[in-house]
């Protein structure tokens, strides 16, 4: 049975899970604090917006925001190929 967004109940269980899952969950921590760190400095740039004049800042401050998470998705994947590559050659 699914839960949630799609994950699965055994993802669900924590320490019941398979001692590699508890790796994968720290490979993608980085990543997810960046994505909290992100959708919070979002949420609180929305929320000093008071005047129509500080728009123009909203928008290019959450471009950059937004382009500052595919910059850590994109050192996700890296890190993912360099991971890949060390245990083939392991």
């Amino acid at each position: 049975m699914h839960r949630g967004r799609g994950q699965p109940d055994e993802l669900l269980q924590g320490p019941q899970a398979n001692p590699g899952d508890e790796e994968a969950r720290r490979d993608q921590q980085p990543e997810y604090e960046a994505d909290v760190v992100c959708r919070e400095a979002i949420a609180d740039l929305f929320e000093k917006t008071q005047k129509v004049e500080q728009l123009k800042d909203l928008i290019k401050l959450k471009e950059i925001y937004g382009r500052l998470e595919i910059a850590a998705d994109r050192c996700e994947d890296v890190a993912n190929i360099i991971e890949g590559i060390i245990v083939k050659t392991s």
